[in-house]
């Protein structure tokens, strides 16, 4: 007699009727039963999120990302489920944050299309390596990898909160050379990979680097890490409907691994907050936003890498 396979363990109602009847199931896909707590961690977070992009102009997925891996966790969704879900969920948030943004950078004319499309190239490896990566080791050394990468950033923030990106280049528009072309192309596949991987938006490695390579003002830089983002986003979320929609892990109510009530909430949250924290902005010196925001990268760091 042949052995039936068996189905994995959260997949099956007698597994998720043992996590305190905190997941309900559709069909074979396993349905967070939504409480008041989570409701109020995936809100939470998107509001810190809008408000930190109108702050610094950081998309906030340092925020978004450990606040819905817990709040999935909570409820008794796997560890691996859960931070593939935030992740995936938060790199959709990116990029609509991010379109929303390039729409007003676009309307001026400020994003350079060419070194965005050189960058979204490189990308498209990048973000296939994330997915691939996030699928194929254990969530763990991800997360740790992450909450790392958050301190390494915080500290390259304070280390180079003095020195003004592009001033140098003010007023130029960016520059051409093979050399300088495929630089950005390799710039594009760590971005393309840190997003996959890690849900982050990628505008703040990408300005410095057009800055820095295409010799151009902070501006136009920024305008087309913008630009940038919108596709090497919009390439995560391809990448993470395609894996999502070859898995049983997925919660209902998800396009692939991209958990749309979170998203839901997220969304307005953010849109909600962003203006406050930009008025805040005003008032506030370049170093002590700086100072601000590395702190905070600092703490969330020390969340992920000691859970």
């Amino acid at each position: 007699m042949s052995r039936r396979a068996r189905p994995a363990p959260w997949t099956t109602c007698t597994a998720w009727s043992n996590v305190e009847g905190l997941y309900q199931v559709s069909g074979r896909k396993a349905r967070p039963k939504v409480t008041a707590t989570s409701l109020v961690l995936i809100a939470g977070s998107g509001l810190l999120a809008g408000f930190l992009t109108g702050l610094v102009s950081l998309g906030g997925a340092f925020i978004v990302v450990p606040a819905l891996y817990h709040a999935l966790l909570s409820v008794g969704m796997p560890s691996h489920a859960s931070f593939t879900t935030a992740v995936a969920t938060s790199v959709a948030f990116v990029m609509v944050s991010s379109t929303s943004a390039g729409a007003t950078y676009a309307r001026k004319r400020m994003i350079d299309y060419r070194l965005a499309a050189i960058v979204g190239a490189g990308a498209l490896v990048g973000v296939a390596l994330g997915i691939n990566t996030l699928a194929t080791v254990d969530d763990v050394v991800v997360r740790h990898a992450f909450g790392y990468f958050i301190w390494l950033l915080g500290s390259y923030m304070l280390a180079a909160k003095h020195y003004k990106w592009g001033t140098a280049n003010a007023g130029n528009l960016p520059t051409y050379t093979p050399w300088n072309q495929t630089a950005l192309a390799l710039v594009g596949i760590v971005v393309g990979f840190l997003v996959a991987a890690f849900g982050i938006g990628g505008g703040g490695i990408i300005a410095p680097a057009v800055a820095l390579l295409a010799r151009s003002d902070m501006k136009h830089a920024v305008a087309t890490g913008v630009g940038a983002t919108v596709i090497i986003s919009a390439l995560g979320c391809i990448g993470y409907v395609m894996s999502g929609t070859a898995s049983s892990d997925t919660a209902s109510l998800s396009i692939g691994w991209i958990y749309l009530p979170a998203l839901a909430l997220l969304i307005p949250a953010a849109l909600l907050s962003a203006p406050f924290g930009a008025r805040l902005a005003l008032r506030l010196s370049s170093a002590t936003l700086t100072t601000i925001l590395a702190t905070s990268m600092f703490l969330v760091g020390i969340k992920l890498v000691a859970s």
